[in-house]
Parts: C-alpha cells; sequence; structure tokens
C-alpha cells in the first residue's frame, strides 16, 4: 500500500495566530490536491513565466485566500512551505505590523473549492481571549472573528 493513494476526504486546515502584532497563517493540505488545483502532475514541467512551484503556489493562495483586519486587507507572504509524500504546510505572515488587539478578523476561502465540490477548510484562530474556530466549504467561503 502507497501512500500517495487517492484519499476520499478533501480538506484543508489553516490555523491563525496573532504574536507581537504579525499575523501568521499556516496552510496544511493534502499534496496531491495542491498540485492539481495549481495544474502540476508529477513529472511535470513548470510552466512557462513561473521560475518554481512556490511561485504558482503563492499565487494560487493570493487568489484563493484573503483576510482582513476592520476591513483593510492584511497582506501575506509566504515564509516556507515544506512536504511530505502526501502533506503540505504553507506557513503565511502579514508583512505589515498591525494592532490586532481588538476588532474584526474575516477570513474568506475558496481554497480547493473549485476543484473539489465536498471540499473543507477548518480554520483555527488563536487570540488573547482563546481559541475561535469555523468551517468554511464552497457556499460558505466568509468567516468573522471578533479579536
Amino acid at each position: 500500500m502507497s501512500f500517495i493513494e487517492a484519499h476520499d476526504i478533501h480538506v484543508s486546515v489553516n490555523e491563525i495566530e496573532i504574536n507581537d502584532n504579525k499575523l501568521e497563517l499556516v496552510l496544511k493540505t493534502f499534496l496531491d490536491d495542491l498540485q492539481i488545483a495549481v495544474g502540476l502532475k508529477s513529472g511535470t514541467e513548470i510552466p512557462e513565466g513561473y521560475t518554481s512551484s512556490d511561485e504558482l503556489i503563492a499565487k494560487y493562495i493570493s487568489e484563493t485566500i484573503s483576510i482582513n483586519y476592520n476591513g483593510a486587507n492584511v497582506p501575506l507572504s509566504i515564509d516556507d512551505i515544506s512536504a511530505s509524500p502526501n502533506a503540505v504546510w504553507i506557513t503565511l505572515h502579514s508583512y505589515d505590523h498591525l494592532d490586532l488587539t481588538e476588532g474584526i478578523l474575516e477570513f474568506h476561502s475558496t481554497f480547493l473549492t473549485e476543484v473539489y465540490g465536498d471540499q473543507n477548510n477548518m480554520l483555527k484562530v488563536a487570540t488573547s481571549s482563546g481559541m475561535k474556530s469555523g468551517l468554511l466549504d464552497g457556499q460558505k467561503t466568509h468567516l468573522t472573528i471578533e479579536l
């Protein structure tokens, strides 16, 4: 039995942590699902105009995930992409210092919902008042959390 066999579950886990007025998002998902979404297949070359698969992943994430804080977009950049044979962890952070002590955090995600009709995107947010969480899918793509 191979660890890279097809799987019936389509889920990502998104964990947001706020430290020192910076926001960090760790996205965990199945590697094969992400490869399909960005148009990569094992053994194929990177499309023209891209120097690495990381660029494709960054573009896809920017098109499918956004975070707003008190109505303003929170720009994110990728710190790290780590993969195992069947999973990938992507760490992103805000590059602006924000006053994230009180307010409204809005998370919007259509991540992989165009690939799988049963895709679920779990969100966990560590705040000063504790852990908050929610579940997004192809129908519910937006979650608002009060900090």
